[in-house]
């Protein structure tokens, strides 16, 4: 069986943006209108532009929400619902502020003002995963027949879990494992896969290894104090 003791996992951070502009006839006064809709899509565009120059672990994600009620009148509103993805805290304020400036951009473009909301209340921190606990792991794993192996995209972190915010409070590990399935997560097929009763041997292995990394941390505390250590470093390094 395959397995890896942690991915790194990315920050999100959600933004919505409401674009303000100005309704008018679409035929008869277009010029008296300030098209809402012409705003969020050209910050649209700027973020798309804008993906050619950030980091391969940083994602973007927009979708337009609202963007009008009838085609004859130009928009007033307009909503673009963004996910901002990076690495570690202080990649993600910079890539925000890039697409922010984004969002300013496309809006002075088309005569609109923006109203910007930035949820950082239910912000995922990005995935520290300790180092000392996930070898204790990898040792257990490996004597129950659980091998290291390489997923498509391990080099590259793209995901995001509340398991995040977890790990920056105490020292932490997040397993991944090999369910013999080519669907990916998320996938409808995945679900399926994930319920099968093939699925239930590989889980229950890897629960084992997880109880008896738990075990060994309660037994030599000298280990215990390793990942204490480590924990330490790595949120003082900014993770």
């Amino acid at each position: 069986m395959r397995a890896k003791h942690s991915f790194e996992m990315v920050s999100p951070l959600w933004i919505n943006v409401d674009f303000k502009g100005k309704e008018a006839h679409a035929a008869a006064f277009p010029w008296e209108g300030r098209n809402a809709l012409d705003a969020a899509v050209a910050t649209y565009q700027n973020i798309s532009l804008l993906r050619q120059h950030i980091k391969p672990s940083n994602r973007v994600h927009a979708i337009i929400t609202k963007g009008g009620v009838v085609p004859n009148v130009i928009p007033a509103e307009s909503t673009l619902q963004i996910c901002v993805r990076s690495a570690t805290k202080a990649e993600l304020k910079d890539l925000t502020n890039r697409i922010i400036e984004c969002v300013k951009s496309g809006s002075a473009a088309a005569g609109c003002s923006t109203e910007i909301e930035c949820d950082e209340k239910h912000c995922y921190e990005s995935l520290v995963t300790n180092k000392v606990m996930g070898k204790v792991y990898d040792q257990h794993a490996e004597r129950l027949g659980i091998y290291p192996t390489v997923f498509s995209g391990v080099d590259v972190p793209t995901g995001s879990t509340d398991m995040g915010n977890v790990s920056h409070a105490i020292p932490s590990i997040h397993p991944f494992f090999n369910i013999d399935t080519e669907a990916q997560n998320h996938s409808k097929e995945f679900t399926t896969a994930s319920g099968d009763a093939k699925a239930q041997g590989p889980t229950l292995q890897v629960a084992k290894a997880l109880a008896m990394t738990a075990l060994t941390l309660m037994r030599y505390p000298e280990t215990l104090e390793e990942a204490k250590k480590q924990f330490q470093i790595d949120i003082a390094g900014g993770l």
